[in-house]
């Protein structure tokens, strides 16, 4: 059961070329049960059921529409732009808290690992926000390419390489 956390809009714009194959492949691989929601640059308490954020969900309640296995979160973190937004960096470290908090309410089995896809090249994250998340977010990020991806499931699974 994997849960995606989707940046939609602003600088995820020029990525959708890859963004929705992927997460149309992942709805359809009938290999787990996957949601999608959206966000736009930092995840708030509202998360959207479409990418044109019109149809809105508390972030509570779209953790708690299943036992999740797993929690990708698909964003440049910043990246895009290649600043660094402090700002940024706290409300997202406050989100993955927040998440890691609802779901050990709610979970009696094993939390779900988180793995952040960014898909900008890795060279562009340590001069900007996304170059900090890592280790403030205690969530792992990789790049969006086959051996990214990889290693994304592996995390979420569990496993590190």
């Amino acid at each position: 059961r994997l849960l995606i956390l989707a940046d939609e809009g602003g600088s995820m714009i020029p990525f959708r070329r890859v963004t929705a194959p992927l997460l149309e492949s992942a709805c359809q691989s009938g290999l787990a049960k996957v949601a999608v929601f959206y966000f736009h640059d930092t995840i708030k308490d509202v998360v959207y059921h479409d990418r044109l954020m019109t149809r809105a969900e508390p972030l509570e309640r779209a953790l708690n529409s299943s036992r999740w296995t797993g929690i990708l979160i698909l964003s440049d973190g910043g990246a895009a732009r290649g600043n660094y937004d402090e700002q940024r960096v706290v409300n997202t470290t406050q989100a993955i808290q927040k998440i890691r908090h609802l779901l050990k309410l709610k979970q009696d089995s094993a939390m779900p690992n988180i793995a952040w896809l960014n898909p900008t090249p890795p060279s562009r994250w340590p001069q900007s926000t996304a170059g900090e998340l890592p280790d403030r977010c205690g969530v792992p990020m990789f790049t969006l390419d086959r051996a990214g991806l990889d290693a994304a499931v592996d995390a979420m699974r569990g496993r590190t390489r």
